[in-house]
């Protein structure tokens, strides 16, 4: 895709970053990207304030590490208690545009 910047280093990758979304993987993929698991070390060199919000369903040990999970970066579980409502409001705007 043109204009579509790709890092394949994560540590490089969040620097200067708000906001850092993951993404799960197929389970015969996890030995392949283990290396790109997203750790509290790697969110550290991300902004200050910076927020990591993997998307739902995300797993400990694969995509995210246990130590992001429990850090104050990680508002996974805050953002899926309204992913239903944020949806919803999607499609409700969408039908009445």
């Amino acid at each position: 895709m043109e204009n579509v910047k790709v890092i394949h280093n994560p540590r490089q990758a969040v620097i200067s970053k708000d906001i850092i979304c993951t993404d799960s993987l197929a389970e015969n993929l996890l030995k392949e990207f283990k290396d790109y698991q997203i750790t509290k070390e790697i969110m550290e060199l991300a902004n200050e304030g910076a927020v990591l919000n993997p998307c739902p369903p995300f797993y400990r040990n694969e995509e995210v590490s246990p130590d992001v999970i429990d850090s104050s970066f990680f508002v996974g579980y805050e953002f899926k208690k309204h992913l239903l409502e944020v949806q919803q409001a999607v499609i409700i705007y969408s039908l009445s545009s």
